[in-house]
């Protein structure tokens, strides 16, 4: 960005990178582009006081994917703990359903209740990124707060609770997770071999034409035993946004924003 011929418009992904170009972003409040986002995406670009940096445009949802054929098939036996797979509403549910499915799975001709949770580096986002920002939103709720620089770790016991359950409840020894990729986790998933599966709807395309059907795919917050969890859904999150560098000249500014508002509103 500091180069002689830097781009106008770049993305942003997230809070940090937002702290990192936030001396070269452009105000946006004021612009069209801004004014066709929706109240959602309004609540959820980056702001610092009135000002506007990012116009939000990649939505994401993650949490623990499942197959809803698996567990209402579990449901019909007589070992079963739930009636439907509609009864898994928060952690200790989920709990005594995984640990049901991982001690009758050569019943049920599954290999665990989830799929391996791999230490394998393509996995890390999945439990170091995803997984701990519900502890830490948790957290913020509890303070009144967006931000804090130091956390207390009010609910790290939780996320510890969900993360045990997943070693515990899978077809892999927890002496070979560091072996397990993320490719290996996902296909157990895909091709019908356990039942719960942590990641988000961008995985849908490894899953797809697989042995889950589309209509049997649902996805469950990630339940850790927080206060009211039953009334949450998954995680949503708009993970990237338009920036436009405020050091371009006003002609390039300008023939940026229109740019993406022609994206946004042209029908081709």
């Amino acid at each position: 960005m500091a180069k002689n011929n830097a781009p106008t418009m770049f993305g942003i992904g997230g809070f940090d990178q937002y702290a990192k170009y936030k001396n070269y972003l452009e105000p946006l409040q004021d612009s069209e582009a801004y004014k066709l986002l929706n109240e959602q995406g309004k609540q959820m670009a980056h702001k610092d006081g009135d000002d506007v940096y990012g116009l939000p445009y990649a939505a994401e949802w993650f949490g623990i994917i499942a197959n809803k054929k698996i567990i209402n098939e579990y449901a019909k036996k007589s070992y079963s703990v739930i009636k439907s797979f509609d009864d898994i509403k928060d952690f200790a549910t989920l709990k005594k359903v995984a640990d049901s499915i991982q001690q009758h799975k050569d019943d049920l001709g599954l290999d665990g209740a989830f799929s391996t949770p791999g230490l394998d580096a393509s996995n890390y986002y999945r439990y170091a990124s995803h997984m701990t920002q519900v502890p830490v939103a948790y957290e913020y709720i509890d303070e009144g707060v967006d931000f804090e620089k130091e956390l207390k770790g009010t609910y790290l016991d939780n996320y510890k609770a969900l993360w045990d359950l997943e070693m515990k409840d899978n077809p892999t020894e927890n002496t070979m997770l560091g072996s397990v990729n993320y490719e290996d986790s996902t296909a157990e998933f895909s091709t019908g071999r356990v039942a719960f599966y942590p990641n988000g709807v961008w995985a849908y395309s490894q899953i797809k034409d697989n042995d889950v059907a589309d209509e049997d795919l649902a996805m469950l917050p990630y339940y850790m035993g927080f206060p009211n969890e039953s009334k949450y859904a998954a995680n949503s999150i708009y993970d990237i946004s338009w920036s436009v560098n405020k050091n371009a000249s006003e002609k390039d500014k300008k023939a940026t924003l229109d740019f993406i508002k022609w994206m946004v509103t042209n029908d081709d």
